[in-house]
């Protein structure tokens, strides 16, 4: 129903009509009407999550003038960066140190499972630092002649 609006904000009576839809066509199975005489009432009271129609109606009305006073034409452009900056950001950090990365370069020819041993770390946390280890830049070599004086 608001599909076609695009960023436009909404009138009151438009949302409402388009949340009391909604809302019964969801639920309708869990509003009781007042129909004098209807056995099922009393078993349908106790599951009921609506009253009666006018609890959808003004479950509607408040639901739209919430929505109305945070409309935002950008919101979903603001949701999608708000996605992708999560996306980037979110990743944890290490948890070695490089005394650790220091420690597993020595012990260089093991297996990974030997390494997690030797250091008491799981195999997994050895393979990240392992890969770690490699994308580390590796020191300037050292020279052999010493400078003269």
């Amino acid at each position: 129903m608001l599909n076609d609006r695009g960023p436009d904000t909404p009138e009151l009576g438009t949302l409402r009509a388009a949340l009391e839809a909604y809302v019964f066509s969801q639920l309708e199975h869990f509003i009781i009407r007042d129909e004098p005489g209807d056995p099922r009432a009393l078993r349908l009271q106790r599951h009921a999550m609506l009253g009666d129609e006018a609890a959808v109606y003004r479950v509607a009305r408040a639901a739209a003038r919430y929505t109305l006073g945070t409309w935002s034409a950008d919101y979903i452009a603001e949701q999608r960066r708000r996605g992708a900056a999560g996306g980037r950001s979110s990743r944890r950090g290490s948890t070695w140190t490089a005394a650790q990365l220091d420690a597993l370069a020595t012990l260089q020819g093991l297996t990974v499972e030997q390494q997690a041993a030797e250091l008491k770390l799981a195999p997994a946390m050895v393979k990240r630092m392992r890969s770690a280890l490699r994308q580390r830049p590796s020191p300037p070599p050292l020279s052999s002649a010493t400078p003269s004086a």
